[in-house]
């Protein structure tokens, strides 16, 4: 099922109205979540939802061994088995066609001609999101974090929690669990309508046009677009795949407040940072900060000294891109942010930089995100030539038929970045403000919205799937 699909308002108004029928239930609300969001899941492929049941299974009982357990060695027995499951599934049905691949390639460059077969393997949606969610659980147990929960049934809903199960955020089971206790005291639907409705907008109205518009058809035939176009579509992919990203981040916290549960932010204009760490506490922020908290510090982080710190950071940004798709373009894409970390890191860097102003500083990291972008659109380092070898300015000069195109997508580039500048940071004061304001405000605001949203459908963009669906 998709956020953007006719059937999901149904889906959530059925599910919205039973659960505030059984105001003051806890257990019976529990069970009409995990039920919605099976029912969610298996919408579109019932046979993998016997996966997120296995998953969660294997974190509940593996976190009440390590908690149970008195022997060291018996509580690391325990958390290996839960990762050696949770990341074999992942792995099996993510990275082994890739895995396969690249033997049969390595071996051929080393004369060895073999023959195998790939597999007929299919991707579950939202599976690497509800992987490192569960994993969270048995985690922080075997640190001592927190405690296990006494309810299974709290944590299979945790872990299948419908309007974070597909693309997140990674919301994290010492944040989550308690919230299923305490969901009566929340009053959070009005600040979740407002957001679900922003998000739809930049969906629709944003992220979808500048794919069909410029995105796609110039990324899909450079030499189409050779010149400021395609110049402008590398702009219009890094605010596209903001746009769509943030936009179901938006859609599912709005979601979840509207049953009075509070998820983690993902977003925080990350088109405004300065440098490398700045752009990771404002982009994905869910997996960038579990990657640091479960991986990079696990690793050794900056303890051990300046040559191991910036292994940690290349070991971390490599499994990150890796994470986003089996395919060489994810761990290039991952490298590439590594590589910026390390060197804005080094102090003659650090202190050339603070000596720019701030704007330029925000300006030139901007690029070289955008730059990056580019790998993790194309699969391979032919068609990213191609692209930058096609992105000269000038050429413009000699395509009057693209000024109307490059028009248009300066507009909606414009847009989106006031967008992305103001009203961003701001998100969560307006739907506080909005659910403040008198019935009547609030209703000529829902009719804006419900407008741009009718005028969205007439453009056809309703069935565009979320660029995260992949990953």
């Amino acid at each position: 099922m998709n956020f953007t699909s006719i059937i999901y308002l149904p889906f959530l108004v059925i599910t919205l109205v039973l659960f505030h029928a059984f105001k003051g239930q806890t257990s019976a609300r529990n069970w009409l979540l995990l039920v919605a969001s099976y029912l969610f899941y298996a919408w579109w492929d019932v046979r993998f939802l016997s996966l997120i049941i296995i998953i969660s299974l294997t974190n509940y009982l593996a976190g009440r061994m390590i908690h149970e357990s008195e022997e060291t060695s018996g509580r690391r027995w325990f958390l290996i088995v839960s990762i050696v499951v949770s990341l074999g599934i992942l792995g099996y049905f993510k990275y082994c066609n890739f895995f396969i691949e690249t033997f049969v390639t390595l071996m051929d460059h080393a004369g060895i001609g073999i023959k195998v077969s790939t597999l007929n393997i299919l991707l579950p949606l939202g599976i690497s999101f509800y992987t490192f969610q569960a994993m969270t659980y048995t985690l922080d147990i075997y640190r001592g974090a927190m405690k296990p929960t006494d309810s299974a049934l709290k944590f299979f809903t945790y872990v299948a929690f419908f309007p974070k199960l597909l693309v997140g955020p990674i919301a994290r089971a010492r944040d989550m669990l308690p919230q299923f206790d305490s969901v009566e005291t929340n009053s959070l639907q009005e600040e979740g309508l407002v957001r679900i409705m922003y998000g739809l907008c930049k969906k629709l109205l944003l992220a979808d046009v500048l794919g069909r518009l410029i995105v796609g058809p110039a990324f899909a035939d450079p030499q189409v677009y050779k010149g400021l176009p395609m110049l402008l579509a590398v702009y219009g992919y890094t605010f596209q795949i903001f746009l769509d990203f943030s936009a179901y981040t938006d859609i599912a916290i709005g979601s979840a407040q509207l049953f009075g549960f509070r998820l983690p932010q993902n977003f925080r204009s990350p088109y405004l940072a300065a440098d490398p760490r700045d752009f990771w506490r404002r982009w994905h922020i869910t997996f960038s900060s579990w990657l640091r908290d479960y991986l990079y510090i696990s690793l050794g982080g900056n303890r051990k000294g300046r040559l191991r710190s910036y292994l940690n950071i290349t070991i971390t940004f490599f499994l990150g891109g890796l994470w986003h798709g089996a395919g060489m373009n994810f761990i290039i894409w991952g490298l590439l942010h590594a590589f910026y970390d390390i060197v804005y890191r080094l102090e003659s860097v650090h202190a050339f930089m603070q000596k720019m102003p701030r704007m330029i500083r925000v300006v030139f990291f901007f690029h070289l995100v955008a730059f990056a972008w580019i790998f993790f659109r194309l699969p391979s380092l032919e068609q990213v030539s191609l692209v930058l070898s096609c992105m000269d300015p000038g050429a413009v000069l000699l395509s009057p038929a693209h000024y109307g195109l490059a028009l248009k997508t300066t507009a909606i580039l414009a847009l989106s970045l006031v967008i992305h500048n103001v009203f961003e940071p701001r998100i969560e004061r307006l739907g506080v403000l909005y659910s403040g304001l008198p019935a009547y405000a609030r209703g000529a605001v829902m009719y804006v919205f419900s407008l741009l949203l009718y005028y969205a459908s007439e453009l056809s963009y309703l069935h565009s799937n979320f660029i995260y669906f992949q990953f």
